[in-house]
């Protein structure tokens, strides 16, 4: 794989999780509301551009496992304990 490949699917990488960063502080410390609809877009919008970029499979196999984080950020936004206690709410996966 060339450089700029490499360089490329660096930033959408960094990109995905600067946009799960921003997805958890939203979710934690603004609005749960918020913060789950963002977490579905993401999902959403990362799983479009998983076949638009057509680099590696390594590539492919770390860019779906990092779709998990926000879906693991809806799974636990249909927990009842996260509304007991803004304590609970934990802004690290």
């Amino acid at each position: 794989m060339s450089n700029s490949k490499k360089v490329y699917s660096a930033l959408i990488i960094v990109a995905i999780c600067l946009g799960i960063t921003f997805c958890e502080w939203v979710f934690a410390y603004q609005d749960v509301t918020y913060g789950v609809i963002l977490a579905m877009f993401l999902a959403l919008i990362i799983y479009m551009v998983i076949p638009v970029v057509r680099l590696e499979q390594s590539f492919t196999d770390c860019v779906e496992s990092l779709v998990l984080i926000p879906l693991y950020i809806l799974l636990t936004s249909s927990l009842p304990c996260f509304f007991l206690s803004q304590e609970l709410l934990l802004p690290a996966v």
